[in-house]
């Protein structure tokens, strides 16, 4: 945990954010594969090339928001938050989309300590959902 940060303020942060994005609990899959189906009409090759871009730039997005967050620009890690809102979105990686909503809410709000804290959250989140991506393709 990092040394910033209560364990406990962390671990209630977190709840009340799954709790606020209605996140259904717990979540046996962090990603509806239908939606990457849906995307790629089944086509192993494209899925690959979708699921590789999202995790690159997930982890862009996510580094994004640390560096805005740490320097209190809101408005950038509003925007670096909405972007992995959509590419989450887009694939079906339902809990990282609205945890990512609520970090993009709470900069637009204004609030950078709950931003801060909903981003431990979507990282672990999207962490997940990017394993799980990664494991359904190498199984084929």
């Amino acid at each position: 945990m990092n040394k910033f940060f209560d364990e406990q303020v962390v671990s209630e942060a977190v709840e009340e954010a799954l709790i606020t994005a209605s996140v259904p609990e717990p979540l046996s899959d962090p990603v509806d594969w239908r939606k990457i189906d849906e995307a790629t009409g089944g086509d192993h090759e494209f899925a690959s090339e979708l699921i590789n871009t999202f995790v690159g730039s997930s982890k862009q997005s996510l580094s994004q928001i640390e560096s805005a967050l740490a320097v209190q620009d809101l408005s950038a890690a509003q925007r670096a938050a909405h972007s992995l809102k959509g590419a989450a979105g887009s694939l079906g990686a339902t809990a990282s989309r609205l945890l990512a909503a609520n970090l993009e809410n709470a900069a637009k709000d204004g609030n950078a300590s709950e931003a801060t804290l909903i981003l431990e959250a979507l990282r672990i989140e999207v962490a997940r959902a990017s394993e799980v991506m990664q494991d359904k393709l190498d199984d084929g």
